[in-house]
């Protein structure tokens, strides 16, 4: 399918469509960051249609909404589990599911990732996927690229995948010399205004290659800043140690773990001169996508889901660690120009 609009998908699987049960719950207290929020934005416009986002617990209430409204859909997005408690909660969660199809109900899923990034569990992952995408009325990927590797992995017909694009991130401009101090201020760290300033920004976890991402830096002679900011996921204090330990080491290295709010995002999207990630296996890039909003220089790796990225002249891929080396320094020397 080409490119659609949410609401003609919504269309194409319900012909009436009225309520819409979305999981997870949407944070619509982060109005500019919030990947859902933005999502739904249009359609939470639209008073014809009511979205109710759903948490685990209240998964029940899909049991009885296809009885009240044979129309109503279903839009999951994060589907998985880490340990034995939340295995336990995926098949309360695939029984809820299970039910609310077979009395009608329509399901649209969105496939962030081909399989949970912690690559734990992936043979039964493998199971549940394909499973969901024969359940599915419809899924949703961010790229064309991403509907063949879904399409051939999940065992589906491409016809029954829509590409619909990653929601935009709203952008705030911000001097970068006042964004700076601000930050220095904010996180009591020392970034200097006349220092090309790199950053790697998002949740750390092992999938994205971090510590590695800062050996390859560390062996660019140029003059630069790094900065490495987000929270930590669950199980990753392995990794947030590992970045600590190359604070200490690097003195151009600066690392801010945890929360971090939308108002200290904008002022680091625009103090920033360039954005770097090194994952290991991606469908979509939510960090690419803030990236190109705040319109940044992009060094990526060149991974089969982010081949489309090409065509924009501000994002650079990389397929080793020299060619890195060797396009982070024309990016900094441009940034210094």
């Amino acid at each position: 399918m080409s490119d659609k609009s949410l609401l003609h998908i919504y269309n194409e699987v319900a012909e009436e469509v009225s309520n819409v049960y979305v999981v997870p719950l949407i944070r619509h207290e982060y109005p500019t960051t919030d990947y859902l929020h933005l999502f739904y934005k249009e359609i939470s416009e639209n008073d014809s249609i009511n979205i109710q986002s759903l948490s685990a617990g209240a998964h029940f209430r899909l049991m009885i909404a296809p009885i009240k409204d044979r129309n109503a859909i279903l839009h999951y997005h994060w589907l998985e589990f880490q340990d034995w408690k939340s295995a336990l909660g995926i098949i309360y969660k695939l029984l809820c599911i299970g039910i609310f199809t077979a009395f009608g109900g329509k399901v649209i899923w969105t496939v962030h990732n081909l399989y949970p990034h912690n690559k734990k569990w992936i043979s039964l992952h493998k199971k549940i996927y394909r499973w969901m995408a024969r359940k599915a009325d419809r899924l949703i990927v961010h790229s064309s690229s991403a509907m063949k590797i879904v399409s051939d992995e999940y065992g589906i017909d491409s016809g029954k995948i829509a590409v619909l694009p990653h929601p935009k991130f709203p952008t705030k401009e911000i001097n970068k010399t006042q964004a700076i101090s601000n930050l220095n201020s904010d996180f009591g760290i020392q970034l200097k205004s006349g220092i090309p300033l790199i950053g790697c920004i998002g949740a750390i976890s092992d999938y994205k290659g971090i510590p590695r991402l800062i050996e390859m830096i560390s062996q660019v002679s140029s003059p630069k800043q790094l900065l490495i900011a987000g929270y930590v996921k669950k199980g990753m204090q392995n990794v947030d140690q590992q970045i600590h330990g190359y604070s200490d080491k690097f003195a151009w290295l600066e690392y801010q773990s945890g929360f971090i709010s939308e108002k200290n995002l904008a002022e680091i999207m625009n103090a920033l001169d360039l954005c770097v990630f090194n994952f290991g296996d991606i469908l979509t890039s939510g960090g690419i996508e803030m990236a190109l909003s705040y319109n940044k220089l992009i060094l990526a790796p060149r991974l089969p889901a982010l081949l489309e990225y090409e065509e924009n002249e501000r994002v650079h891929l990389f397929s080793s660690d020299e060619e890195f080396k060797t396009i982070l320094t024309q990016l900094i020397g441009s940034a210094i120009g």
